[in-house]
């Protein structure tokens, strides 16, 4: 008997149907919890995990900026903001003494549709600035921080994050390739760093470096720079939101202590166990955050591929459900990802190449997906013009039935396919060996 599914796509969703004889699993997490945005967020902010509360912290005639994610985070910024300035008002700041920060880190400028959706209510209350790694006047630069072994990462923040009297943050924590986890720090070391700090930091001697890794924190040089960066900022407090297993939790305080409390069990929220063997092919939704363009929507390969035990078998594939939009994405990072793809015939070649060159902040992405497409093979699905993503050595179709089709061809009448419905939202773990 066929099995049918369905994934988010765009504003809709994408119907897969799998051919009869195929075995299939799917990775579903625990059921989303009840709980309001609002009420967790404030329950945060009235306890933080250490420190005083922010209100405590503030002073009236303070200048504060208050940094946020762009749109490929889904931080539910509309919703904070408005708690975050209640705690700001009642230590004694005024509204206009308030500046929000974008922290867009080397990705493209917000359209106004999402920046209305990161500030709702606010937007045109609140002074509103953006921080674009390539715009280098507004970056001031300090001593580089160094790691043994490592080269030295120079310190480019924007004059935001320094020339104010209070910098707070809000984060989406969740599992991130290289700095283990997403939030804490990482909204303003990353997303209001400069480009002299994010092309070091990406650069290939941290990307190989053994203590880098998904969901992994400590030993992890990539987090220990982002950590450092943080505290030369004036970074004091921070408000993050996570959703492990889809049920929403928050957390207050000083942003490292905010990152370690809500990814203290090391990822074992996220993950969900899919047995014991690696699949032939595992096909991936997204959250519609990042599935506007490859170099976000890329993560859901590299994820798979690169877990401690992947899920899906060497030679297999990955499906990928993303409209894909903005083609490879338009900002400065995200070009740099295309050109580093399209660098070579093959992503063997692709690999080489820049392990002879380097990357430019941006081009880690492609290194990455090119290693992981050097072993298992990459396919977007839904893509309305699939010449978009020429060059990226994905096989690209524009929907459901052709990858069905591609995979069919490829795999034969038996083969064993995971669906994993968020794929950037969970980890799909094999159980550990011995266990069945």
């Amino acid at each position: 008997m066929s099995a049918s599914f369905s994934l988010p796509h765009g504003a809709g969703t994408l119907s897969f149907t799998l051919p009869p004889g195929w075995e299939h699993h799917v990775a579903l997490g625990r059921p989303p919890g009840e709980a309001s945005v609002e009420t967790t967020a404030r329950e945060a902010l009235a306890h933080p995990v250490e420190g005083p509360r922010l209100r405590d912290l503030s002073r009236p005639g303070m200048n504060v900026t208050v940094a946020i994610p762009d749109a490929t985070r889904p931080s539910p910024d509309a919703r904070l903001l408005p708690l975050l300035l209640e705690e700001l008002t009642g230590g004694g700041v005024a509204p206009g003494d308030v500046t929000v920060l974008l922290a867009l880190g080397m990705h493209r400028e917000a359209t106004p549709v999402e920046l209305d959706k990161k500030l709702g209510a606010l937007l045109g209350r609140l002074r509103v600035e953006a921080s674009q790694g390539a715009d280098r006047a507004a970056f001031v630069e300090s001593d580089p921080i160094r790691i043994e072994g490592l080269p030295p990462v120079p310190v480019t923040l924007h004059r935001r994050a320094l020339e104010c009297d209070l910098l707070v943050s809000t984060g989406w924590v969740e599992p991130h390739q290289y700095a283990g986890f997403s939030g804490g720090g990482k909204t303003v070391a990353v997303g209001c760093a400069g480009e002299a700090t994010l092309e070091v930091l990406h650069g290939l001697s941290f990307l190989d470096h053994p203590g880098t890794g998904l969901a992994r924190l400590e030993g992890n040089p990539f987090q220990e720079v982002i950590r450092r960066v943080a505290r030369r900022s004036r970074l004091a407090f921070a408000l993050n939101t996570a959703a492990p297993g889809g049920t929403l939790r928050a957390a207050a305080g000083p942003p490292h202590d905010v990152l370690h409390h809500l990814a203290a069990d090391g990822g074992r929220a996220w993950q969900v166990e899919v047995g014991s063997e690696p699949f032939d092919a595992v096909v991936a939704g997204l959250d519609p955050s990042k599935a506007r363009n490859l170099y976000q929507a890329s993560r859901a390969l590299t994820y798979l591929a690169f877990a401690p035990r992947p899920v899906v078998r060497e030679g297999g594939w990955v499906v990928m459900v993303a409209e894909c939009e903005e083609g490879f994405g338009t900002g400065p990072g995200e070009l740099a990802f295309r050109d580093a793809l399209r660098r070579g015939t093959t992503p063997e070649a692709v690999v080489s190449q820049l392990r002879r060159t380097g990357v430019a902040a941006g081009g880690q992405r492609a290194y990455m997906v090119a290693r992981a497409l050097a072993a298992r093979r990459g396919l977007v699905a839904g893509v309305g013009e699939p010449a978009r993503l020429d060059g990226s050595h994905f096989t690209v179709v524009p929907d459901a039935g052709a990858a069905v089709g591609i995979l069919q061809q490829e795999l034969g009448s038996h083969a064993r396919i995971l669906i994993v419905p968020d794929a950037l939202g969970m980890l799909p773990a094999l159980s550990p060996p011995g266990r069945r």
